[in-house]
């Protein structure tokens, strides 16, 4: 199973420090999910659920009214929750937050006729996901301007322009080429606007050149051309091919199976598992649990 799964397996049952090392190696691969950060603030305070969290930040500030102590912390104002806000997709942890800090504002209220300081849940981010895609849509959006300024300067009789169109063409071409494998091996992008683009953006500019090449009478410049629309007909087998859908989790567990019964016949006994890496956790002061009183 999973580091995510089996995080969220151990924190239902309490074990929060075996919680916590499974879910800090699943935010190793996804450092903008909201609901392994979420996950992590419930760790670090000793809480197997929302309920449990709510329950005990209520009672600690029942506690804080009557003895006149200063409203304490809570969970809220943590990086962790913080970062949970940040990446949501849906508005349920922000209005879970909202609803359960406008209950401790009215309860403070009640018994001290004081106001609190409502904490911020309108957390807006550009991730660097994000940035990667603008990246991305810049450098096939340069990569076409390259192709119609070189496709131009054949028309024109420019050589200084063509040379700087089709150089500005291949960089920001091999740019988004790399920008794009980034984004597929690390965040899964399936990026299919971005592939339709950049194989459209090569086909526009082989036919601009075959165009021109046929006005000047330039060989050289159709036989660019065709070039051109081959690289983009490659683009486009390579997107159809890349696009098959994996094979099914039954076709995957029967080959692993197979493999594990060949490995057993020929004595294969690597199965000694590695040492996990050591993961520093953070000392919590697990004030929210209401053990003593």
């Amino acid at each position: 199973m999973s580091n995510l799964t089996d995080g969220k397996k151990a924190l239902a049952a309490g074990e929060f420090d075996v919680a916590e090392k499974k879910l800090i190696k699943a935010l190793d691969r996804r450092p903008d999910d909201s609901e392994l950060w979420w996950a992590l603030m419930l760790c670090k305070f000793g809480f197997r659920n929302d309920a449990e969290l709510e329950s005990a930040v209520k009672a600690k500030y029942e506690r804080a009214a009557e003895n006149g102590d200063a409203p304490p912390p809570t969970p809220f104002d943590t990086s962790y929750c913080k970062n949970a806000l940040k990446y949501a997709a849906s508005s349920k942890r922000r209005d879970f937050v909202e609803r359960v800090s406008a209950e401790l504002n009215a309860l403070w209220q009640s018994k001290r006729g004081k106001t609190l300081k409502a904490p911020k849940t309108d957390i807006k981010t550009f991730t660097v996901r994000d940035k990667f895609r603008a990246a991305l849509y810049t450098a096939i959006t340069a990569s076409a301007v390259g192709g119609g300024m070189g496709a131009y300067a054949i028309f024109e009789h420019e050589t200084w322009a063509l040379w700087t169109g089709f150089i500005i063409l291949i960089v920001f071409s091999m740019t988004a080429f790399f920008i794009r494998r980034h984004l597929v091996k690390k965040y899964g992008e399936q990026l299919k606007l971005a592939d339709i683009l950049f194989i459209s953006m090569f086909a526009a500019v082989g036919i601009a050149v075959l165009v021109s090449g046929a006005v000047v009478g330039s060989r050289s410049v159709l036989i660019l051309g065709i070039a051109v629309l081959v690289l983009a007909a490659l683009l486009g087998g390579y997107r159809i091919i890349a696009s098959k859908p994996p094979r099914s989790a039954a076709a995957r567990k029967s080959g692993v199976n197979a493999r594990a019964n060949a490995g057993k016949a020929d004595g294969d006994r690597n199965n000694i598992a590695s040492p996990s890496r050591k993961i520093k956790r953070e000392k919590s002061q697990n004030e929210y649990q209401d053990k003593d009183d």
